[in-house]
């Protein structure tokens, strides 16, 4: 068993930030070219969301192991919405719960607000599966949450109804997966 360790990042000191960016900005390209259905994110997008507080990393046995990162998308009835995104951790450090730990903490980041993810990817809709997320469908999320979680997204192009072909070419449905406010 690897002790898993989980960190948000305003624990980590700019450097770290910087370094950090950089191997997921690897990671994220490495995935996309082996066709998984993950958009390659730059170095300078990625510490971006390490300033704004917006990312969790994981590490295994003291070595980075694994990141997600959240996006506000707007307010719905006073109730703050969230995007997960950027769920990446390398092949070889997948299988030890690490996908499930970034989830998890993630949403315990924001437990008063609506989580919600959009995926093809099955390694990430069970990490999400297992932190409480659930399968939704799409007409149940407010128009004014949707807009920016899909159709206003660079990656959005349509191609028949409820599937899109992102700038990756990935195609195949893309579910929305949802986790309601924590309940005190």
């Amino acid at each position: 068993m690897h002790e898993i360790m989980i960190k948000t990042s305003s624990m980590l000191s700019e450097p770290e930030q910087r370094e950090y960016a950089q191997t997921i900005a690897l990671w994220t390209a490495e995935a996309a070219h082996r066709g998984e259905p993950v958009l390659a994110q730059s170095a300078e997008r990625l510490w971006e969301q390490f300033i704004n507080h917006n990312s969790l990393v994981a590490f295994a046995c003291g070595q980075l192991s694994g990141h997600i990162t959240t996006y506000l998308l707007g307010e719905h009835n006073a109730t703050h919405w969230y995007e997960v995104g950027s769920l990446i951790v390398p092949p070889e450090q997948r299988g030890m719960g690490l996908g499930n730990a970034l989830s998890e903490a993630m949403a315990y980041q924001h437990p008063q607000a609506h989580l919600i993810a959009t995926s093809k990817y099955p390694y990430a809709i069970r990490a999400l599966s297992r932190a409480g997320f659930q399968v939704i469908n799409y007409q149940t999320v407010p128009d004014v949450i949707r807009a920016p979680l899909c159709y206003d997204a660079s990656c959005y192009v349509p191609t028949q109804p409820h599937t899109c072909r992102d700038e990756h070419n990935c195609g195949g449905y893309c579910f929305a997966l949802a986790r309601p406010p924590i309940q005190p």
